[in-house]
């Protein structure tokens, strides 16, 4: 942007001077002035700025690297927008996304040479990308020696690389948006029975056998694995009978549980880099109602110890995010000899169980904290329509019923 002024002034002979000031922003952003005796050319030195800016930003992307894009983009988000700054964990797994996957494959090139033919097959890369299995000394036996990254890991990192470039549009470093058509589509609920990224959740049947294998080793004859439990147990009970999240587990305070009314007000979580804060969203504050055979094993624990946070470690500090996952989920279900899958997995029985039981979709949503109906609909519509044709196909066999039983 260029502004063009017209200036007069008195010299020291007493002459009355006249001249035409232009203020403009150089290519690399710097502010400047320059001076012209007439008009017209200050007004073709202004023509001449955009060609100017032209040639520094292709000489630009010509030098630039697109790693010093994401590294610049990185350090924009860091600092946030206005009074929203970022949160540590989504940093985190910015800096984790261009570290791991999107620096190694485009960092070295050109900004010039990030195309739309480029993201094309940048996108494609990802959708394919295998990875070394992660091993956990839980899980182990069964996996192969590489994986593919998961579908929403692979959005993420498109996502991410759309708003590097985004960052470089808006900063002037190129003039041509190379982003048109490369998306990565989430998978529709009834795709996921298909995919890999369906969700898996346990029967009836495991999820007893789960809680009853946590509740005998709370009467272990070793004493550690004992204490332990009287610990884990009650924590198990929560993620499958209340359906909060992990973070939300890990941040849950003793003043929070109310053993009178049965019911945990979720109004703090802790992320997994051990950060206290408010919960995920506005609709995450809520209040979830647990069953009456909680009640003993909670205040067993609370009586056996003085922490402020319930399901703390020996020093009252939160539970570490692997040590949750690893030492409670995955071991129990390893001890029950039941099929192992992921943490998530007591929240999607928590929903499909309320789902069974027709709690309408609003209150569903409710207790499950998600920001709106909508989402909750997205995550679990599929097992909604199959408690619905079940329901449906039920009434259908009554109504073929010609007679009465007793007829």
């Amino acid at each position: 942007m260029a502004s063009i002024y017209k200036r007069k002034w008195t010299n020291a002979k007493g002459a009355v001077k006249e001249a035409y000031r232009v203020e403009y922003t150089t290519p690399d952003g710097k502010k400047a002035t320059k001076q012209f005796h007439t008009k017209r050319e200050a007004k073709l030195f202004v023509e001449s700025l955009s060609e100017l800016k032209s040639q520094y930003k292709q000489q630009s992307m010509d030098t630039t690297l697109f790693g010093e894009v994401c590294d610049a983009w990185l350090a924009a988000a860091e600092k946030g927008r206005g009074d929203h700054p970022p949160e540590k964990l989504t940093i985190a797994e910015y800096r984790g996304l261009l570290t791991n996957y999107i620096k190694p494959e485009l960092g070295n090139l050109l900004l010039s040479d990030i195309t739309q033919q480029r993201l094309k097959e940048f996108r494609d890369w990802a959708l394919e990308r295998k990875i070394e299995a992660k091993r956990t000394r839980r899980r182990t036996r069964g996996h192969e020696q590489y994986q593919t990254i998961s579908r929403s890991t692979a959005k993420k990192i498109v996502g991410v690389v759309k708003q590097v470039i985004g960052y470089a549009l808006s900063e002037g470093m190129i003039t041509v948006d190379p982003r048109r058509d490369i998306n990565i589509k989430a998978q529709s609920g009834r795709h996921l029975n298909r995919s890999s990224d369906k969700i898996e959740i346990h029967t009836q049947e495991e999820m007893r056998i789960i809680l009853e294998t946590a509740e005998k080793l709370t009467r272990s004859q070793h004493k550690g694995i004992a204490n332990r439990w009287i610990r884990y147990y009650p924590l198990v009970m929560v993620l499958v009978y209340c359906g909060l999240r992990a973070s939300e587990v890990r941040g849950l305070y003793r003043e929070s549980v109310d053993l009178n009314e049965r019911t945990i007000e979720v109004k703090q979580r802790v992320d997994k880099l051990g950060e206290m804060g408010p919960p995920k969203s506005a609709r995450s504050y809520r209040t979830v109602p647990f069953p009456s055979l909680m009640v003993e094993p909670l205040k067993r624990l609370l009586d056996s110890h003085d922490h402020r946070l319930v399901f703390a470690t020996r020093n009252g500090t939160p539970m570490q995010h692997k040590n949750l996952m690893e030492d409670v989920w995955f071991y129990v279900q390893e001890k029950a000899g039941v099929p192992i899958r992921n943490l998530h997995s007591a929240r999607h029985f928590y929903a499909s169980s309320l789902i069974d039981m027709n709690v309408p979709l609003k209150e569903l949503s409710e207790l499950l904290g998600h920001e709106d109906e909508a989402f909750t609909l997205k995550t679990y519509g599929h097992l909604m329509k199959r408690a619905d044709d079940k329901e449906r196909r039920a009434r259908l066999a009554d109504a073929l019923v010609l007679t009465d039983a007793a007829a």
